[in-house]
């Protein structure tokens, strides 16, 4: 994770940081799986937080790393597009959910490995695609800890 961090980072001249202030949703939509099924009602909340809705896929690679390494919060399903954590900084707070029926453990051990804070919020898968709704209030409360965290 260092390596392709400092590489990465490296080539496109981000210098890293101790702590970001950006607020990141990272979307699914532009997916065939695991996608969160109530996501216009979390969007609709986190909004409320000052989150940006992002879909890391249609971004260029430089783009994506000079956008993570500035957050201080990530939030979004697991997947492709979360795994840009490892540009953010080392104080950052990544939530991730996952549909009870896929459970990747990936993102633990990196933001772990990076010393970064990390949450977690399981939904009901109902699709066999692994679609998922999440629960609003869980993720409220998750998201209340992560401001919590980022000011300590």
């Amino acid at each position: 994770i260092d390596w392709i961090r400092s590489k990465l980072m490296g080539a496109f001249n981000v210098q890293p940081r101790d702590r970001g202030n950006r607020r990141l949703y990272i979307s699914r939509t532009d997916t065939v799986a695991r996608r969160i099924i109530n996501e216009k009602a979390i969007i609709s909340m986190l909004k409320y937080y000052d989150f940006e809705v992002i879909m890391p896929g249609k971004l260029p690679l430089v783009d994506q790393v000079n956008l993570f390494y500035d957050a201080e919060i990530i939030c979004g399903s697991g997947g492709s597009g979360i795994t840009n954590h490892i540009f953010a900084p080392r104080h950052a707070t990544l939530v991730e959910m996952h549909p009870n029926s896929y459970v990747n453990r990936l993102h633990w051990f990196s933001s772990n490995i990076l010393g970064q804070n990390y949450g977690f919020i399981i939904g009901q898968s109902e699709t066999i695609q692994h679609d998922y709704q999440i629960s609003i209030s869980k993720l409220q409360e998750t998201i209340d800890v992560a401001l919590v965290l980022a000011k300590s």
